[in-house]
């Protein structure tokens, strides 16, 4: 046997340490249990990643309906012990494999169910390629799942992705450095919230579902640098989804619609959405975001480039829309209905680029379109806008440009203040 023999000199001593010492691993210790003596602490190999281990005795009580899952607690002879751990628990430990090949959702569910029984924690998922057939299942607060990187972890999904319905007042929980991967089936989405408060998601890479991120009722969650693409709608909140931000991120390549707003209230910055469109012509009004009921949204400082709308409004609300750029499309804020809309809708400082329309608004009253709103050719030169309305509802209010009108009306709209416009 070959030892390494560390003398510390100042005291005289040395340890030994021997290279060649074999562990029973973790299975064989609660399977054939007879040559395992019951000591304070045992020491077991665990072969999923290959590391050694100490178990203490565990005197306590396991949570109610929560056995021992022979990964954190083992049973020995009817003795129960318990891995010694600092930090996160790593998936691996639960026996995922990460290889693109074995179902791993089973062991995922065991790692996060364990966090569960144990009110929260983080579930570490190490680089790797993990396909799952159904979603993973967060019902519980407190628990986050956070990877090695956007590059390195991915969740190769042939269902659901994973799903965050705690249905606490306060989730306060993470998911982060993943890539959540689909294979493009209908009615599939990659991160479901569902009455999910204070999530932080960030870090993230979606594609390949038919939606990317969709939230139902879910309340004061943090959306920030991310990348959504290849869907057919990239976000989607919906039915009370209040105080959500959806910041620092890159939505491309979906096929209907970029972010849909229905029922929430939303602040959106710095978000790239780019590529949006393929179904033109199939009955569905595609664009970059879609103000679905508009109470109090907010939409600052974002850059948008679509086939066919930039904003859709489909209902009233207090929306604010500022500072944004919108390129290369057929109507750069269009009504999407034909009711009347009454709400406080404000647009300043846009940039519009090469939009057949840039705002066809025929039945929207209360419309605040400051100076600031300014239309481009494709060239860069500065044109008209153009906005068409009616004059029942119309405009309220078009500032001026410097001293010049440099705005076209096709429309009778007659609401236009400050520069007594009569069409």
């Amino acid at each position: 046997m070959k030892n390494i023999c560390l003398i510390v000199l100042f005291f005289n001593i040395t340890f030994c340490f021997s290279q060649d010492v074999k562990y029973v691993s973790i299975n064989d210790a609660v399977q054939n249990s007879k040559n395992i003596n019951l000591t304070e602490k045992v020491f077991l190999l665990d072969q999923n990643v290959n590391e050694v281990f100490a178990f203490e005795k565990y005197e306590s009580q396991l949570p109610k309906n929560y056995n021992a899952d022979q990964v954190i607690f083992i049973n020995i002879k009817g003795q129960l012990y318990k891995r010694s751990f600092s930090g996160n628990i790593n998936v691996k430990w639960f026996g995922s494999k990460g290889d693109g090949k074995n179902d791993d959702v089973a062991s995922i569910q065991k790692a996060v169910d364990y966090l569960a029984a144990f009110e929260g924690g983080t579930l570490f998922v190490p680089k790797g390629i993990y396909k799952t057939s159904k979603a993973i299942e967060v019902r519980d607060p407190f628990i986050s799942i956070i990877g090695e990187g956007i590059n390195v972890t991915v969740i190769n999904c042939l269902a659901d992705g994973i799903r965050l319905s705690p249905y606490k007042d306060v989730s306060s929980a993470k998911i982060s450095e993943l890539s959540i991967r689909g294979s493009n089936k209908a009615s599939t989405t990659g991160l479901i919230l569902n009455n999910s408060n204070f999530y932080f998601l960030e870090k993230l890479r979606i594609s390949n579902f038919d939606i990317g991120i969709k939230g139902t009722t879910a309340v004061n969650n943090k959306i920030r640098d991310f990348f959504v693409g290849a869907c057919r709608k990239g976000i989607v909140f919906e039915n009370g989804s209040y105080f959500t931000s959806i910041t620092d991120g890159i939505i491309t390549g979906c096929s209907e619609i970029g972010i849909e707003e229905k029922g929430s209230r939303l602040m959106i910055q710095r978000v790239d959405i780019e590529q949006i469109g393929t179904l033109r012509n199939k009955g569905y009004a595609e664009g970059g975001i879609a103000i679905m009921c508009g109470a109090s949204t907010e939409v600052r400082d974002c850059h948008i480039e679509t086939t066919e709308i930039g904003f859709g409004l489909n209902s009233p609300g207090n929306v604010i829309i500022d500072n944004c750029f919108l390129g290369s499309g057929k109507y750069g804020v269009k009504q999407i209905n034909n009711d009347i809309i009454n709400g406080n809708y404000s647009f300043s400082n846009m940039r519009f680029v090469n939009f057949d329309t840039d705002f066809y608004i025929p039945k929207v009253s209360i419309y605040n379109i400051s100076e600031g709103c300014l239309a481009y050719t494709s060239q860069g030169n500065q044109k008209n806008l153009k906005i068409v309305a009616t004059k029942e509802l119309g405009v309220l209010r078009k500032l001026k440009y410097n001293t010049n009108r440099n705005y076209e009306i096709e429309s009778n709209v007659n609401t236009i203040l400050n520069n007594n416009v009569t069409n």
